[in-house]
């Protein structure tokens, strides 16, 4: 509701510049503060009481429609909600941020006991005596110091064409032959649930343990690197060897990571590595 010149009206006010962050008198007034940004004026304020500075913008879907200007060359940091909105939020107001020149880093929400869909109220509630510098304490991820999130970056939109003249023909060496290229980028789509995540790790054991492809073809033994940005290496590992007697002859390598909506990864400092007799510890099989 906001006053349109004749009285009160329902909706949210015309903001040609985007409309103001929540709490801005509280970001002006603390102008050596760090910016705390949450989705939603329930968790920003959770977060007030703890004498932080925090703000937001609404939604999951609102991190376009505000004004960010007052943030320029702040440092903020991101307390997304442990689900794909949340994290997709998180990843589009970093964009934002770190085009502005702030300094960026966001609660790694996967590391702090939050079930799927739980937020910033969860965590303070299982945490009631917790501090504004318990909060500065948790785990956080940051872009890499290298990262570049200027307009003119080599991730800012541009590309570079090769006429096809100057392509040097090359016969494809097959990983799987006629499926699997060896050294190509391949996508596995389909719906969710469908079972894309069970087909890779399938595909992926399959050249750990030097098996079998579907068609009989017998697979060269090698490594395999695993880049989720969902699901956990414990989850990826039962999903894919359902069976302690099919061990791992080979070595996988989990590589952990979250992305920035419109930027580069973020960098997480603890890459798993499993070889067999590791992850048969690990899950507790002797086999």
């Amino acid at each position: 509701m906001h006053v349109n010149g004749r009285g009160f009206e329902i909706g949210e006010p015309k903001c040609p510049d985007g409309k103001p962050l929540y709490g801005l008198h509280r970001i002006v007034s603390n102008p050596d503060a760090v910016i705390w940004i949450t989705e939603g004026e329930q968790k920003a304020d959770a977060l007030n009481k703890l004498r932080l500075v925090a703000t937001t913008t609404g939604g999951a879907t609102s991190a376009g429609t505000a004004d960010w200007r007052p943030l320029r060359g702040r440092a903020c940091t991101i307390w997304p909600d442990n689900d794909k909105p949340g994290k997709a939020y998180a990843g589009e107001v970093a964009s934002i941020l770190l085009g502005m020149g702030c300094e960026v880093q966001c609660v790694a929400v996967g590391n702090i006991e939050l079930a799927e869909g739980e937020d910033v109220i969860q965590w303070l509630e299982a945490h009631p005596a917790a501090s504004g510098s318990d909060l500065e304490g948790l785990p956080m991820l940051a872009p890499s110091p290298t990262s570049k999130h200027t307009p003119n970056s080599e991730f800012g939109g541009r590309g570079r064409t090769s006429p096809g003249c100057d392509v040097p023909p090359e016969a494809v060496k097959w990983l799987w032959k006629g499926w699997l290229a060896a050294g190509k980028f391949q996508i596995l789509g389909g719906a969710p649930g469908t079972g894309k995540t069970t087909i890779s790790m399938a595909l992926a054991a399959t050249v750990t343990t030097g098996g079998r492809w579907p068609d009989g073809s017998r697979a060269e033994q090698g490594n395999v690197v695993v880049w989720s940005g969902e699901d956990d290496p414990q989850t990826l590992l039962f999903r894919g060897w359902r069976y302690p007697a099919q061990t791992l002859r080979g070595c996988i390598l989990f590589l952990t990571f979250a992305r920035m909506a419109g930027g580069e990864p973020l960098t997480r400092q603890r890459t798993p590595r499993y070889s067999a007799g590791s992850w048969r510890k690990s899950a507790g099989f002797d086999c």
